[in-house]
């Protein structure tokens, strides 16, 4: 649909405007003949969750992997990107091990926020409490670090911290 060409475009446009090594580099977008397209990086791998689900990574590598996504999260709060959805399956891994952060589709800067006042978006077991609580004045740099903090807490425990599904849980 357009809107979902749209939104697909919007995506594409915000993470173009992040250049880092850890997050997957978006180079060009358009619609051909109605089919919306974006020229990214090719990473060759998987995501973090298919690699929990098949091999739950040691604790150094798991530390490690963290720290490293925390640098490039840190890059993209510096240019003024809160994320809002990190999470495993958002996480890339190359086959050297490297970490690459994609999916900046809900990624909005703080006026942005501000103005849509749609807090409560995300992925339910890796969102902080202000935005499952609608908190869009605390809402920042802090959600995605709670959120990277719930991937940790999964890699070192293999379960999440809060498994509930509803937010009321």
């Amino acid at each position: 649909t357009d809107v979902q060409s749209d939104a697909l475009l919007e995506e594409a446009r915000k993470a173009a405007q992040l250049r880092c090594q850890g997050i997957v580099a978006v180079y060009d977008v358009g619609r051909h003949d109605g089919i919306s397209f974006i020229i990214s990086d090719l990473i060759d791998g998987s995501n973090l969750a298919d690699l929990i689900a098949r091999q739950h990574p040691d604790m150094v590598t798991s530390v490690k992997l963290v720290a490293e996504v925390a640098e490039h999260l840190h890059y993209a709060h510096e240019q003024g990107f809160i994320h809002r959805d990190i999470k495993p399956a958002n996480i890339l891994i190359d086959k050297v091990g490297k970490p690459f952060i994609t999916d900046f589709g809900i990624a909005v800067s703080h006026e942005e926020l501000l103005r849509s006042r749609n807090a409560a978006t995300g992925t339910l077991p890796y969102m902080s409490p202000e935005q499952v609580a609608g908190e869009i004045q605390l809402i920042g740099a802090r959600t995605d670090v709670y959120a990277l903090g719930v991937v940790l807490y999964e890699l070192l425990t293999g379960k999440l911290p809060y498994p509930a599904r509803t937010p009321t849980a």
